[in-house]
């Protein structure tokens, strides 16, 4: 894949929401255009996930 078409991949799933990203809850992950050519995965967890309860801690 060349830069210019993952480019247009990653602008085209910037703000959706795309289920999965944990093992432990029903979490889902968006694509969060930063600045042009950049771009974050962020992933939402459920309240009670025990995969963010040991983040939260620090463990």
């Amino acid at each position: 894949m060349t830069d210019s078409n993952l480019t247009n991949v990653l602008d085209a799933m910037g703000g959706k929401q795309f289920p999965g990203g944990c093992v432990d809850c029903d979490a889902f992950q968006e694509v969060i255009p930063v600045e042009a050519g950049v771009w974050s995965l962020a992933i939402f967890h459920d309240d009670d996930c025990p995969a963010l309860a040991r983040m939260e801690r620090g463990k």
